[in-house]
């Protein structure tokens, strides 16, 4: 078994040696053929120049963009691209500082009060409280008329608080009293009896009544009744043996007081014919009085001093 082995193999080499030595004749015959032809030389065998350097690649960016906006506390981010490649590049951008507050009134503010109110950033949260100033009057108007009793004149008042003041201040009007029941006919007050003496009663401190009956605005004049009275009484129906004639008033406003004083002058048309009279009645002399309130006092009939005291309309 090995000895055919052994004879295969040697066969195989001795093929392999024929068929190279057919394969060098063949070159041989073929470069003999051809003269030009250099003879193959493995010493002239030429080396490959190396490959061309290539050329650095220059990115062709975008302009910046930005992909995450800074806060009042917080950088931001911007990109760019390249147009070319996959690079890319980024940069901060810085904080801007600048916070966005919002105002949340607390208190509000109003004329006598001032308010709070609440600053907070939408961006960061950053809060702060600061006063509201006071707000302005809100003002109305009211226009009061003069009446008898009082002036006139513009209200002007807040309606939030109780600020106010006047202005457009106008006199109070005269009263106008009633020719018979001398009451106001617009208010509770009662005629002062020195303005309008007419149907007027008087009682003297010496218990003698002054009965002034009638009496003229116009020219200050009016008749009058003088009696005595017993026991003070009020008198209840006309007396009679009574004196009686006319009178003048008139008045003058002291400058150094601002006081008003009245001067009745009387003329008698009666004598004297009772002795129940024993007092004499001077109605030829003025008589000066000052009102204060509802009374008259000045030296009449011969008495210093003299006092009346209104006790009232309609009596006789």
């Amino acid at each position: 078994m090995k000895s055919w082995l052994r004879v295969i193999i040697l066969c195989s080499v001795c093929i392999l040696a024929m068929l190279s030595f057919v394969a060098c004749n063949t070159v041989n015959a073929t470069n003999n053929d051809n003269p030009d032809k250099p003879a193959f030389d493995d010493t002239n065998t030429v080396t490959p120049e190396p490959p061309a350097t290539e050329t650095p690649h220059e990115h062709s960016f975008t302009d910046w963009y930005i992909i995450q906006e800074p806060t009042c506390t917080k950088e931001g981010t911007e990109q760019r691209d390249c147009e070319t490649c996959e690079a890319i590049e980024t940069r901060e951008i810085p904080a801007t500082g600048n916070h966005n507050y919002v105002c949340k009134v607390e208190t509000p503010a109003t004329c006598t009060q001032t308010g709070i109110g609440t600053y907070t950033c939408t961006m960061c949260n950053d809060t702060y409280q600061t006063t509201i100033p006071l707000t302005e009057h809100s003002c109305a108007t009211e226009v009061i008329d003069p009446t008898c009793t009082a002036d006139g004149y513009t209200r002007h008042y807040c309606t939030g608080c109780d600020y106010e003041y006047t202005t457009d201040v106008t006199t109070k009007l005269e009263h106008d009293f009633d020719e018979n029941t001398h009451q106001c006919k617009n208010c509770p007050a009662v005629e002062m009896p020195i303005t309008n003496l007419a149907d007027s009663y008087w009682l003297t401190k010496k218990s003698y009544a002054i009965y002034f009956a009638t009496f003229d605005k116009t020219t200050n004049t009016g008749t009058y009744s003088s009696f005595k009275v017993s026991n003070n009484e009020v008198i209840n129906e006309a007396p009679k043996n009574h004196f009686h004639g006319t009178y003048t008033l008139s008045q003058l406003v002291i400058a150094t007081t601002g006081k008003t004083e009245y001067t009745i002058k009387f003329t008698d048309d009666l004598i004297k014919n009772s002795s129940d009279f024993n007092f004499d009645y001077q109605f030829d002399l003025a008589f000066t009085v000052t009102e204060t309130g509802y009374t008259l006092q000045g030296d009449c009939f011969g008495v210093n001093n003299n006092i009346w005291t209104f006790m009232g309309y309609g009596l006789l």
